[in-house]
């Protein structure tokens, strides 16, 4: 930046919180607008470096004889023991998306060209979000044992060209919700289960002959051509259905290539279904433990900054955020490959 004498026009350097809050509910809080948003759990913390608590699941239903508890009367209380609890570390990671415009520009658009180019910068945020929170449901080292299997495996076999006979999607849809169950202690409920795909998959599934023998000579039949009505979704899938509380459709992407290159697109989830359980609402508090399995720990979210550069006439900007996505709490999910 350009060195200048101070001045009424050149010494200000705003934060917009106004900017900042119109970005955080058009962009980081709308579930309607990215998909991210409906299936993690986003917690402000204080610092950059924090812990998360987990605590050991199995002791709460650990009954091996009953003499373990039995107390004769005149006998000592049963000391028993601590449960165990893990803290584990978190370090969020600042990015921002900067950009300038000279003030001609700025002047003779038709429209507001700062708070366009703002825009488009949250959208790469939220886009990287979704690649930090996807990274992390669909990295196999993430998972503890016996919460990741292939859709072969759990359900017998890939969606693609499931029969009604076969039925191997509703196979591996409750295969997975008893997984969960077990790994939960029945904590987690199959209504707080969200089953995360993406559009390939979504076709997969509605394009099997198991899905379609569902519809036919039904009444709903029309809303599944369709799309879009009778609790139909675009992709013709039902809200919900083999007791899974949501489905979620991400068919977010990024491009990958340099400006110039060869345009090269790839989708953030793969050929993998994600189940994952959100507890409560959207937002959640620093350190208080909850079964959610994906959380963004966010400690600058999407701030808004501009900078009136007079000795270049020009306006800078930036759209900054500052988080990392974790699997707090896998045992509450289950990855499920290779599904098509």
């Amino acid at each position: 930046m350009a060195e200048v004498s101070p001045g009424g026009g050149n010494t200000f350097v705003p934060t917009f919180s106004e900017a900042t809050g119109l970005v955080q509910i058009e962009f980081s809080r709308n579930p309607t607008k990215y998909a991210v948003n409906t299936y993690t759990k986003l917690v402000p913390t204080e610092k950059t470096d924090g812990y998360y608590l987990s605590i050991d699941e199995e002791e709460a239903a650990r009954i091996v004889t009953l003499a373990d508890s039995a107390w004769g009367d005149g006998q000592d209380k049963p000391e028993g023991g601590n449960i165990d609890h893990e803290f584990t570390a978190f370090r969020t990671t600042r990015h921002t998306f900067p950009f300038k415009l000279g003030d001609k520009a700025v002047k003779n658009a038709d429209f507001d060209v700062v708070a366009a180019h703002a825009r488009a910068m949250a959208s790469k945020c939220m886009r990287l979000r979704t690649y930090k929170a996807t990274t992390a449901m669909t990295t196999t080292g993430s998972w503890p044992t016996g919460t990741t299997d292939t859709a072969a495996n759990v359900g017998g076999g890939q969606f693609t060209g499931s029969t009604a006979a076969q039925g191997y999607i509703q196979l591996a849809f409750n295969g997975v919700v008893e997984a969960i169950s077990n790994n939960t202690n029945e904590v987690v409920e199959p209504k707080d289960i969200t089953a995360v795909m993406n559009d390939v998959a979504a076709h997969a599934i509605t394009e099997s002959p198991e899905y379609k023998a569902y519809f036919q000579g039904s009444p709903y039949a029309a809303g599944f051509v369709a799309g879009g009505r009778d609790g139909f979704d675009e992709f013709s899938l039902l809200s919900t259905f083999f007791g899974v509380g949501r489905i979620v459709v991400d068919k977010t992407t990024r491009i990958t290539n340099r400006k110039g290159g060869t345009k090269a697109r790839s989708k953030m989830i793969d050929d993998d279904v994600v189940f994952v359980s959100r507890v409560g609402g959207q937002m959640g508090v620093e350190n208080v433990p909850d079964f959610s399995t994906v959380t963004i720990f966010a400690y600058e979210d999407m701030t808004v900054e501009t900078f009136d550069d007079r000795e270049n006439r020009r306006v800078r900007g930036s759209v900054t955020d500052d988080v990392t996505a974790v699997l707090t709490a896998p045992l509450s999910g289950y990855l499920l490959q290779d599904v098509y």
